[in-house]
Parts: structure tokens; sequence; C-alpha cells
């Protein structure tokens, strides 16, 4: 597995988006910081991975979400679902921190890229 682009969506530094190129093809990933909103996602087929839930929002292409820590991944690839899951397994899934020093960080980190635009 190689990756072959690594840049922030739209050249804002709010979405970073990787293209991974792996023997079967390419994935395309993106993380975002927030919360995943697992309630308006609930209808959607999961697996587990590592500690946490990835949602399958579609087969063909693949189109997979989870939340890790602090961020939001999507994955999107037309990888084999096995291929798909090695690749999850190499992402933490985390909930999302809700404790006051987590809310400070993001906040810190909020207020220092709004100053450095």
């Amino acid at each position: 597995m190689s990756v072959q682009r690594v840049g922030y969506l739209n050249g804002r530094n709010q979405e970073l988006e990787i293209v991974v190129k792996t023997p079967s093809g390419m994935a395309l990933i993106s993380e975002a910081k927030g919360k995943l909103d697992t309630e308006k996602i609930s209808k959607y087929e999961t697996f587990d991975a590592a500690s946490g839930s990835v949602y399958v929002l579609s087969s063909q292409p693949a189109h997979l979400v989870w939340q890790s820590g602090d961020t939001v991944i999507e994955l999107v690839s037309q990888l084999s679902t096995e291929q798909l899951m090695e690749l999850c397994q190499s992402f933490e899934v985390e909930g999302y921190d809700t404790g006051i020093s987590a809310r400070f960080i993001r906040g810190f980190s909020d207020l220092a890229g709004a100053i450095s635009e």
C-alpha cells in the first residue's frame, strides 16, 4: 500500500484527503474534525473495528464512515470488503471525547486556526 496524494479539500485545512493505492485498487480517505451524527446514520449496516463501529453507507462503491477521537473518517473505494476492513483496522476507532480538557483543546485549536487565516 502506498500514499499517492495528501491534501486539503478546497484548499482549506478543515478536511484532509488521502489517496491510497493498493495492489487491488485505489481508496480515498477523508478526515474532518467533528462529531459523527450516529442518529442520522443508525439505519446503515455496521461492523466492529478495534473499539468502535464503522458504518457502511454504500457498497458499490464502498463508502464507510466512523468516529476516531474528534475526527470523522470517510473511506470510498472499489476494494473488496476484506481489504476495506484491513484498511479500517489501520485507523483508531474511538468515541468522541466530550470531557472538559478535550473541549478546551478543540476550542483552542479552532481559535488558533481562525487567527492564522
